[in-house]
């Protein structure tokens, strides 16, 4: 799930 969360954060357009 780290890194899941961490390419969406990147995304900037989700955070979950």
């Amino acid at each position: 799930a780290i890194t899941a969360n961490v390419i969406v954060a990147n995304d900037g357009s989700k955070t979950y």
